[in-house]
């Protein structure tokens, strides 16, 4: 298990615990701000999600149309509607081989924040609207505030921040076998989001977790990753830090974050690329 050290009073980042455990009763079957929600790029490149609309290119479903969707399918009505029964959609297909790790947040219909629309359709929930959910009672994860069934989710890379907050999120229990990797805030990697929140740990980052770094006694990381650092500072100054693979491709989406270097990237998959440290989510 990876420890984390307490780093206080550094107004942008600072250590959490080694372990931010949120409360709440993680429920019977094991198996969503937040920023740098991002990892790996096993899976093809999607298209555009940023403000992308609904596909429609597929069949029509639901509404006066009262057609249902193939087996595989799901009926993507337009974004704010979440009945089906009321509203006509399209047929979309759901995607089965994980998701591409890039922070570009969706509301979904049952209140719940997805990193993007790939987790939202994984999950078959309509889009409430684009962006994080702001339902939900707020809490901070290391308190006992949430209701049985309820876990504190922090926005992702927020776990070296002081006083982070979060929202009370019911603990999802759909996601089956799964392999959607995420690395929770005490250095574990679960499968997928649900195992993460069953077993009441915040979340990290999408992705595995790599190997410590940034210490004078931690080893180099291999070739083709670099030393990924908590969000905010920008030298290593013995805060140890996560190996990361460097992507050699991105998707084409527009969510901004400021690198260490100064420089704009389009999106946390770009930075990554130039091997820059995260400075803060957003355009410098």
């Amino acid at each position: 298990m990876k420890t984390l050290i307490m780093v206080l009073l550094i107004p942008a980042a600072c250590a959490c615990g080694s372990s931010i455990m949120a409360t709440g009763d993680a429920g019977s079957d094991p198996a969503g701000d937040a920023a740098d929600a991002i990892d790996s790029m096993d899976s093809a490149p999607p298209p555009d999600v940023a403000d992308a609309p609904p596909d429609t290119t597929g069949p029509p479903c639901g509404g006066a149309v009262s057609t249902p969707c193939s087996d595989g399918y799901f009926c993507e009505l337009p974004e704010g509607e979440c009945d089906p029964d009321l509203v006509t959609g399209v047929c979309v297909e759901i995607p089965v081989d994980g998701c591409y790790e890039i922070w570009a947040p969706e509301c979904g219909c049952d209140g719940v924040t997805y990193a993007n629309d790939c987790h939202r359709l994984q999950a078959e929930q309509h889009l409430l609207r684009l962006g994080v959910c702001e339902s939900g009672d707020p809490c901070a994860p290391w308190l006992d505030e949430c209701a049985d069934g309820e876990i504190c989710e922090i926005p992702i890379d927020s776990c070296w921040l002081e006083g982070v907050t979060g929202t009370c999120t019911p603990i999802r229990d759909d996601c089956g076998f799964l392999w959607d990797p995420q690395c929770g805030c005490d250095g574990e990697t679960y499968a997928n989001e649900c195992e993460r929140m069953a077993a009441l740990v915040a979340p990290d980052h999408w992705g595995e977790c790599g190997d410590e770094c940034g210490r004078s006694s931690d080893p180099p990381c291999p070739d083709g990753s670099f030393c990924e650092l908590p969000t905010g500072f920008c030298s290593p100054a013995g805060i140890p830090g996560e190996c990361m693979d460097i992507p050699v491709g991105c998707p084409d989406v527009w969510a901004p974050v400021c690198g260490c270097d100064e420089v704009t990237y389009g999106n946390d998959c770009e930075r990554r690329a130039a091997a820059a440290q995260l400075h803060h989510v957003g355009e410098c």
